[in-house]
């Protein structure tokens, strides 16, 4: 199955459609867990199979949701809110991802996985305005092959500086695959929101960063 996405009256609305190829896409950089969790939640309500494999040093998925004890995690895979999600590097020997999700998304943070990164599709590159985290990004390994997006979220100040640490990761993304979001306060309310009430609601979120969730679901599963 696939989406179609679609305007009506001012709203988005998700159609299925016919796909087949299981989609991995791995977020690597600044902080994503909002980006990844409103993703997953939309394919979630569209009838995909999703899981959240949090493997980055930070947690952040896993640890913003606390309905999770570390029994859950020693399990290996809970829910929330329809989408699967764990932190375990092994994962029980029975279970067939590529037979079990239509997608996998891969929480990576700054922590360099080679047998998850490699097995990607789509490596997303979050960049935010610090200079390190642009300088992480630099030292991971450039996979010509691969399909690459780059989000510059955070953004202030013009798009000088966006552009200068673009060219910090050393990394070549194609104009069409660049998602640019601005500092505001919508996106800071809305993950707090989704803390507190435990539960990914994108439509409190900027303007900016809806247009890029539904962007992304559409091409994980286009028409």
């Amino acid at each position: 199955m696939g989406l179609q996405l679609e305007k009506e009256a001012g709203k988005v609305i998700v159609q299925d459609m016919e796909t087949e190829q299981i989609k991995r896409i791995g977020f690597f950089g600044a902080y994503a867990y909002d980006i990844i969790l409103y993703l997953a939640r939309i394919l979630s309500l569209s009838g995909k199979q999703v899981l959240v494999f949090d493997r980055s040093t930070e947690q952040e998925v896993v640890r913003m949701i606390r309905s999770v004890s570390e029994g859950d995690l020693q399990l290996g895979i809970f829910h929330f809110c329809g989408i699967d999600i764990t932190s375990r590097i092994v994962l029980p020997e029975n279970m067939n991802l590529q037979e079990t999700y239509d997608v996998i998304l891969f929480d990576f943070g700054t922590n360099m996985c080679p047998e998850e990164y490699y097995s990607c599709d789509v490596i997303c590159y979050v960049l935010d305005m610090y200079v390190h985290n642009a300088l992480r990004i630099q030292e991971t390994e450039t996979v010509p092959e691969k399909k690459t997006w780059m989000v510059l979220r955070d953004l202030f100040r013009g798009k000088a500086l966006a552009r200068y640490h673009m060219r910090l990761t050393g990394k070549t993304v194609a104009k069409e695959d660049v998602f640019s979001i601005r500092l505001n306060s919508d996106d800071f309310v809305s993950r707090f929101r989704m803390e507190a009430d435990q539960l990914p609601r994108i439509e409190l979120a900027s303007d900016e960063m809806k247009e890029m969730v539904y962007s992304m679901a559409s091409r994980i599963c286009p028409e």
